[in-house]
């Protein structure tokens, strides 16, 4: 009978320690790693080869300001996520180069409408409540230089 249990615990480590990697779990080990003191996840967006992580997140030092809103982007190697780049939102970015040469385009909204819409390029950009005050908008496009604008 201990035979038998101790087969079926074996049995489940051995499961458990072949199961993929999501992407948030992914993320959440990069977080530790980098040695950040907290994070909230907003959004992930995943697709078959590049994932978006939204969230906020923060130091020790910058602990009472945990509003920065920042968006990492990874790739899929052999199976498993990795850290490709990474952009904050508080102001007009443009990555380089995503998963099948998109481009990773963000912003912070500073309009207090409830409506408003981030256009990049002819595209709709997604646009996420981060907090009471803050909204952050992205968008993946396969051209650089692309016009940004909000209706």
């Amino acid at each position: 009978m201990k035979f038998r249990i101790l087969i079926g615990i074996m049995f489940v480590i051995a499961i458990v320690a072949c199961a993929p990697d999501t992407l948030q779990s992914t993320y959440e080990k990069y977080q530790k790693d980098v040695g950040n003191y907290g994070w909230n996840i907003i959004h992930i967006e995943e697709h078959d080869d590049y994932g978006l992580v939204l969230a906020t997140q923060w130091s020790e030092q910058d602990k009472e300001d945990k509003g920065k809103a920042s968006i990492l982007a990874f790739i899929k190697e052999n199976d498993k996520w990795v850290v490709w780049m990474g952009a904050d939102c508080d102001g007009l970015q443009v990555t380089q180069g995503i998963g099948g040469g998109n481009y990773l385009y963000c912003g912070a909204i500073t309009d207090n409408r409830p409506n408003v819409e981030i256009m990049v390029g002819e595209t709709a950009a997604q646009v996420i409540d981060v907090n009471d005050q803050k909204r952050v908008w992205y968008a993946v496009e396969k051209s650089m230089g692309m016009k940004v604008r909000g209706k």
